[in-house]
């Protein structure tokens, strides 16, 4: 009997952990706003895609992309986003430059990304006309995209 009670409470003990590291994971989720943009030419020819980080909060983050990007490239461009925020916290005074030269392979799991990503991509492709920085004219718009956990 004492065994069997023991083994309950480790298993009790073992459901809570889990609860709570789950718990965790969902508390450390949360939405931030990025500016998508398609632009004539990228830094290098090579480059697929480009990401801005910023560190002042009254400033989006850039997804920079070219005018015949696929919805991988975004994709991608969204996936290494969210690795470099998990991995790296803006700094104070600090920008951020990550370039994709290459798009894996696709799979099941990026499916709903991928949607969502043609999505955004149309968004874009609707918006007016504007500068894009030092990119020239270009088309962006601004979404929310979901980071951490």
């Amino acid at each position: 009997m004492k065994i069997r009670t023991f083994l309950m409470g480790l298993l009790a003990v073992g459901v809570l952990a889990v609860g709570a590291r789950a718990q965790t994971r969902a508390t450390n989720a949360r939405t931030v706003g990025i500016a998508v943009a398609l632009v004539d030419t990228l830094s290098r020819p090579e480059h697929r895609a480009e990401i801005l980080r910023f560190s002042d909060p009254s400033r989006p983050d850039v997804i920079l992309l070219r005018q015949d990007a696929s919805a991988e490239a975004l994709v991608a461009a969204i996936a290494s986003y969210r690795i470099s925020v998990a991995r790296t916290p803006g700094r104070p005074g600090a920008v951020g430059r990550t370039a994709i030269t290459e798009l894996s392979s696709a799979t099941a799991a990026a499916a709903p990304l991928r949607a969502r990503a043609t999505e955004m991509l149309a968004k874009v492709r609707r918006a007016p006309l504007a500068k894009v920085g030092n990119y020239g004219r270009g088309r962006w718009a601004q979404f929310e995209v979901r980071v951490g956990g």
